[in-house]
């Protein structure tokens, strides 16, 4: 949505006699709010992933490699997630990934950022967060993940290996 406002000095000429002009300002605007739409859509697509929303590879790396040197990142790989797919369809293990995205999510710090990086496997950045914080952060995840999922009708439960990196000062 946009707002133009033709103003005229006070005894000038009347701005509906500018309608042409407004009709082809009207045009480029409506162009330039299409164009900053589908940028911020292709922004979206570009750092995110589709499935689950959670910023992607490329968001993570991105953040590495402007980001803090201190802190820990926490790799996470799905246990038994493959017979999920196996027993109950890809459509089924695409509503776990999304809820373990989401459990995973509500498991970090405020400033933590998890991103999917591919298949079942996420990642944590936790920055500035100590080797403790980090091993007490993989046990809120590991018991996130471990929580029974309903899919389809169906119970599932999947865990999670983590692996912490750390680097201190």
């Amino acid at each position: 949505p946009a707002l133009v406002t033709v103003w005229s000095c006070a005894g000038g000429p009347r701005p509906d006699g500018h309608s042409y002009g407004m009709s082809i300002a009207q045009t480029y605007i409506e162009l330039i709010l299409r164009w900053s739409s589908h940028v911020s859509a292709l922004n979206q697509a570009a750092l995110h992933d589709q499935l689950t929303g959670l910023p992607n590879r490329k968001r993570l790396f991105d953040v590495l490699r402007a980001g803090e040197t201190q802190g820990a990142l926490l790799f996470c790989d799905l246990d038994r997630f493959k017979p999920v797919n196996d027993a109950f369809g890809h459509a089924a293990g695409d509503e776990v990934l999304r809820q373990i995205a989401h459990r995973i999510a509500q498991a970090v710090r405020t400033d933590d950022l998890v991103a999917r990086t591919g298949g079942d496997e996420f990642v944590v950045l936790a920055p500035g967060a100590t080797l403790e914080q980090a091993a007490a952060l993989a046990q809120r995840i590991r018991a996130a993940v471990a929580e029974p999922t309903v899919v389809g009708g169906h119970t599932v439960t999947v865990g999670v290996t983590i692996g912490v990196a750390h680097a201190g000062d």
